[in-house]
């Protein structure tokens, strides 16, 4: 791993790693103290803006306190909006592509055919001078509608990614309903209703094959009562399931777009000291017990 970064750099990168390979909040919060640092961020300086989505790491109390502690407002794009709103997105990403597959080609073109990571951070510095320019990040943020102020730039890209409405099938004929009884009370209407004919042929049985029949009649009403209580028990299950499901809470938070301040994020500390602590109660209840 040393091969990637030796005589790579020019001294003044982080490169961060995490075991999983995602970005965690220890490498967010460091990657804003980085902003801080380079953006020369204080209370006394000007206010800094840092558009963000509202990615997990970029919420959490310690990331927004920081951010507000130097005057910097941490600002949230609505969610799933980044694609039409992300200046990055929208203009950045491409040009960077761009250079990036140029980069390749003149490492092929040197009969560098094997272009690995050290090749990759070896590029790097070029490919970010030729993809951050001025002109580029202004038309990264008009193309945005963010600067000038232009909503329509975003709903007509809203529009283009939307997809279109699928046509609903055209309905089915209705079916005549089916003559073999599908729950068990229609099974009991028609059972009733051939009974008297059964009666006339039940005389007609001998003693063992009245014994049989009696018995088989005996033996379909209990798994017809069986069934029945089956029902009662599935459907009050699925009534249970439908309760748990509706009350808990969904894992992706939806967030409202603006800035996040300091008092959300003293809101988000309490509750979750107060998690802490119930979940505290809990453990020693059940030591108790």
């Amino acid at each position: 791993m040393d091969s990637w970064y030796r005589d790579r750099q020019h001294q003044n990168e982080l490169v961060l790693l995490s075991e999983s390979g995602f970005t965690t909040d220890q490498l967010t919060f460091q990657f804003l103290e980085q902003f801080i640092k380079h953006t020369k961020a204080s209370p006394k300086e000007q206010p800094k803006l840092l558009l963000m989505d509202n990615h997990n790491s970029h919420i959490t109390p310690e990331f927004i306190l920081l951010a507000n502690r130097n005057n910097v407002i941490p600002f949230s794009f609505p969610a799933h909006l980044t694609h039409c709103m992300q200046p990055c997105d929208v203009g950045i990403f491409q040009a960077m592509k761009h250079w990036h597959s140029k980069a390749i080609q003149c490492a092929l073109e040197t009969l560098d055919f094997e272009y690995t990571i050290s090749s990759f951070l070896r590029d790097l510095p070029q490919v970010r001078t030729q993809t951050l320019k001025k002109m580029t990040i202004k038309h990264a943020f008009e193309k945005a509608g963010i600067w000038p102020i232009d909503r329509q730039k975003v709903l007509d890209k809203m529009s283009k990614y939307m997809k279109e409405a699928t046509p609903e099938p055209p309905a089915l004929p209705e079916l005549p309903p089916p003559n073999t009884p599908r729950t068990t009370h229609e099974f009991r209407a028609k059972w009733s209703n051939l009974q008297p004919k059964l009666q006339s042929l039940q005389n007609q049985l001998s003693s063992p094959s009245q014994q049989q029949f009696d018995s088989i009649e005996r033996g379909l009403q209990s798994l017809l009562d069986v069934s029945d209580i089956t029902r009662v028990e599935r459907d009050v299950l699925y009534t249970r399931i439908t309760e748990v499901v509706r009350k808990k809470p969904t894992i992706r938070r939806k967030l409202g777009n603006g800035p996040l301040t300091a008092s959300y994020a003293q809101g988000l500390i309490e509750i979750r000291d107060l998690k802490e602590k119930l979940n505290g109660i809990k453990r020693m209840q059940g030591f108790r017990g």
